[in-house]
């Protein structure tokens, strides 16, 4: 084949491609014979991807109903909190407990003497009452006795102060009875705090004063009681009354007096009863005198 000089050149070219393909062909094969074949993936492996895929997989929303909701009690809920603690003695006071526990039996000592000095004072008003009442009778039974009582000007005046009297007493009764209930509310409020108190050792003297103070009062409204019925026993003689006997239809007077001696009589009883309770507790004679 006679070629031309513009021709040659592409020959060529065309044979060194075609040489290329050629050479080119056996080495794709061999390759592709010699890649080894892709794994497939472990049991393990397909279940870890599965939780990825799970996990990034958009949640589905739930509607809660009455047919759904967890039925398990609920705790009780507390809206009040825990109980406060008990503050020690001294506590928000700014002085050591040993100092504020001091100040406070020394506050409760204080009451009890009050409360026992008010209870004595109101047995000594309750029984001034009792009197100034028995009086107050037998002063209107005396003036309205009397035919002339319009004019008796001084009968009349003694009867108004007996009243007065009588009125202030009762009085004076009420507020004692409010203050030993105070201060016996005080006294409980402490004994709360504080506990009981230790009854403390009682000396000679101690034991003495005690004695007297439950002789003492007794002996004091004999002696007024006495006094009483020898003051009426001399005014009915004065005016001439005579005394029967309140069961024979006598007078109010005469029932006066029998109240008085009934009285006498019960005092007289009970002091001879603390005597020989003390007599046989071996108290010395001259402390119950």
């Amino acid at each position: 084949m006679n070629l031309s000089s513009a021709q040659f050149p592409k020959v060529c070219r065309w044979l060194a491609l075609g040489m290329a393909l050629l050479a080119a062909a056996p080495t794709s094969a061999y390759a592709r014979q010699e890649q080894p074949k892709e794994q497939k993936p472990s049991v393990a492996e397909a279940a870890r991807r599965a939780r990825e895929q799970k996990k990034d997989a958009p949640r589905a929303r739930v509607i809660w109903t009455n047919d759904n909701l967890p039925s398990a009690p609920q705790a009780a809920v507390n809206v009040v909190g825990a109980p406060r603690a008990a503050e020690p003695a001294g506590a928000g006071t700014g002085q050591p407990p040993a100092e504020a526990s001091a100040a406070r039996e020394a506050e409760r000592a204080r009451v009890e003497a009050e409360l026992e000095s008010a209870k004595a004072e109101l047995a000594q008003a309750q029984r001034r009452l009792d009197l100034t009442r028995r009086e107050l009778q037998l002063q209107r039974q005396q003036f309205f006795s009397n035919p002339q009582y319009q004019t008796d000007d001084a009968g009349r005046a003694r009867l108004q102060q007996l009243e007065a009297q009588e009125q202030e007493q009762a009085a004076a009764v009420v507020a004692l009875e409010q203050r030993i209930a105070e201060l016996d509310e005080r006294r409980r409020a402490l004994e709360a705090e504080l506990g009981p108190k230790a009854p403390p050792p009682t000396t000679p003297e101690q034991q003495r004063e005690a004695w007297r103070k439950r002789l003492e009062p007794l002996r004091a409204e004999l002696a007024r009681v006495e006094s009483e019925l020898r003051r009426l026993r001399e005014e009915a003689a004065a005016r001439g009354f005579e005394l029967v006997g309140p069961g024979a239809g006598g007078s109010m007077t005469a029932q006066l007096l029998a109240d008085l001696e009934q009285r006498r009589n019960q005092l007289r009883q009970q002091i001879a009863e603390i005597e020989e309770e003390a007599r046989r507790a071996g108290v010395p004679p001259a402390w119950i005198r």
